[in-house]
């Protein structure tokens, strides 16, 4: 969705226009990896609350970038994103939501909330592991130092 209006300032626009583009796609990652490298940055925020890291817009992916740019350099596929404030709390991954599955079976992913885009596939998986008897904890997480 984008303004389509003519004006020329700083307000929300009071004309849009929303689009769907649908076309085929192939594998997310070139190499068809069953398995995904990370790097942690602690120097790139994706999103802060207040913010528009719950919404789909173009800016939340141009936020992520140089994080980007900085993993693939270390040899990795996506980056690990901190929380903004105190640089501790895991939130998500770039292209991805992130789950941890913890010794005793439990499953711990960041608060859905805030700065993470809602959708259907975490939704999903809370649901399906709930049913499955899985312990589910939706609640900060840090990599201990």
């Amino acid at each position: 969705m984008f303004a389509t209006e003519t004006f020329l300032g700083v307000r929300a626009s009071s004309e849009y226009l929303f689009c769907v583009i649908a076309s085929p796609v192939g594998p997310y990652f070139k190499a068809g990896k069953t398995a995904v490298t990370v790097w942690v940055t602690d120097q790139y925020t994706r999103a802060a609350l207040g913010g528009t890291g719950a919404a789909k817009c173009g800016g939340n992916y141009a936020a992520g970038l140089s994080a980007q740019t900085e993993a693939s350099a270390n040899g990795c596929d996506q980056v690990v994103f901190l929380d903004a404030v105190e640089h501790k709390w895991i939130e998500e991954l770039g292209g991805m939501n992130v789950f941890f599955v913890m010794d005793d079976g439990s499953l711990r992913t960041p608060p859905l909330s805030g700065t993470i885009l809602p959708g259907i596939t975490p939704a999903s998986i809370i649901e399906l592991a709930k049913r499955e008897g899985i312990a589910v904890f939706e609640e900060p997480y840090a990599f201990e130092t």
